[in-house]
């Protein structure tokens, strides 16, 4: 059944922290506050898979993984910085004490999203059940080691990882709480088209469709296959940055936002792109995440078909607590007790009074047909609710024309590739890999998809 991320299931819900006109992202940090350690729980495809990563250096991420209600826990080893024939290793080693078990990776790498232009290790190593009861019942003094093609030996402590490992035995997450910061459905489009329309509102267009300057551009890296792109504001720099990725499934795209400040190095890691090490639980300026959020929500109008509820709020995306600016009760009749200033509480009972992003979210991607059950409340008199009715808009480009000479003649794409190195950036991100491919939706929004 092909995914709408427009039904509206509106449940369970978390909000994001909010500092002084700035975004805090902690999502992609899961349950951990270190850019090299995390824990965390993932929903990809309407299943929870929980998983420990560390990072070794400068490049190779270690991570254990386990799929609810699956036997077999896995071992991820990844590093693009190594040089096979030289620094590979296959065969490792765990051992605490007298305890030792040596096992092997899988004779096929079921990473489908790793490119075969990288040659750097990617490895994945079943765990014995019995192995996993011992790190879970003594998680302490492990340590990993292995003997690279060189003939030299590798080792590192492994402590932490088996800690991570007996928490996620003991206390399976019980809801997502790592992932993209946000996730859009466009059904029926490819990967290419959507992330032209992203790309071309990513600034403000005048009446001749050129870019707008405010103090700057937004400016991009671009890639095809898997295509994501990279984008940063002239006026900040490389202060933030925001990152997003196009996933194709069932026929649709999904769009997945991430945001980033403070980036502590950029490389070139020899293999055809850059890797940042960056600290995700910062503030990043309101405008920036807005003009992210904004490029995603004008390339839907393009692009999709949908729902108009006769309501607009005041602020941007990132403004706490939904207020009404206007309300369109001619073609809304619907909407007659609601007037400017009333502010938005819930819609189809799930809490949405925090951000505008989530009241926004339902207005923009409801599914067609949708009644949206809304409660709002007036300063005077207090709470009501009302059903708003979708009319339907038609999508603005209907003749499915390109964005691509507009793009070239802005001249606003950068040389080089986005960023490219996990933990932080979702590219080399895989859950469960032995399950087959599927997305992973932002925590924030998943009681929002049907």
């Amino acid at each position: 059944m092909m995914k709408k991320a427009a039904g509206l299931a509106l449940a369970l819900m978390m909000a994001l922290p909010l500092s002084a006109g700035a975004a805090d992202f902690a999502n992609r940090l899961g349950a951990s506050y270190s850019d090299v350690s995390v824990r965390g729980t993932v929903l990809k495809g309407g299943r929870l898979v929980d998983f420990g990563r560390e990072v070794w250096g400068h490049g190779m991420t270690v991570e254990v993984q386990h799929g609810q209600g699956e036997e077999t826990w896995y071992l991820h080893i990844q590093d693009l910085s190594r040089e096979r024939g030289k620094n590979f290793f296959h065969d490792v080693t765990l051992a605490r004490k007298e305890m030792k078990w040596n096992i092997s990776p899988l004779p096929e790498n079921p990473d489908t999203t790793f490119l075969a232009s990288y040659t750097g290790m990617d490895l994945w190593y079943p765990l014995p059940k019995d192995l996993v009861d011992a790190m879970s019942a003594f998680p302490k003094d492990w340590k990993l080691t292995a003997r690279k093609e060189d003939g030299k030996n590798f080792g590192h402590d492994f402590k932490n990882l088996a800690g991570k490992v007996s928490l996620m035995d003991k206390e399976p997450g019980a809801l997502p709480n790592y992932g993209p910061a946000y996730s859009v459905y466009f059904p029926g489009e490819g990967p290419e088209e959507v992330q032209q329309a992203f790309l071309y509102h990513l600034n403000d267009r005048d009446e001749k469709g050129n870019p707008i300057s405010y103090d700057g551009y937004y400016r991009y890296y671009q890639r095809e296959e898997p295509y994501a792109a990279e984008f940063i504001y002239d006026y900040y720099g490389s202060t933030y940055n925001g990152y997003v990725s196009f996933y194709p499934e069932n026929g649709g795209t999904w769009v997945d936002l991430d945001f980033w400040q403070n980036h502590v190095y950029r490389n070139s890691n020899g293999f055809g792109g850059y890797y940042y090490s960056s600290t995700v639980l910062t503030g990043v300026k309101d405008e920036f995440v807005n003009q992210g959020y904004r490029a995603v929500e004008e390339a839907y109008y393009d692009l999709e078909n949908h729902p108009d509820y006769g309501i607009e709020l005041e602020g941007g995306f990132n403004k706490s607590h939904p207020k009404v600016k206007s309300v369109d009760t001619a073609a809304h009749p619907e909407l007659s007790a609601v007037q400017k200033g009333d502010w938005i509480l819930s819609i189809n009972g799930a809490d949405v009074s925090s951000m505008n992003y989530l009241a926004r979210y339902a207005l923009d991607y409801a599914a067609p047909g949708s009644v949206l059950h809304i409660t709002l409340k007036k300063d005077k008199t207090g709470e009501y609710t009302v059903d708003a009715k979708a009319v339907m808009k038609e999508r603005r480009r209907p003749d499915g024309s390109s964005y691509k000479e507009q793009l070239e003649k802005d001249g606003l794409r950068s040389k080089g590739t986005p960023a490219q190195l996990a933990p932080w950036v979702p590219y080399h991100e895989t859950f469960a890999p032995w399950d087959g491919e599927g997305h992973v939706m932002a925590p924030e929004f998943r009681g929002l998809v049907k």
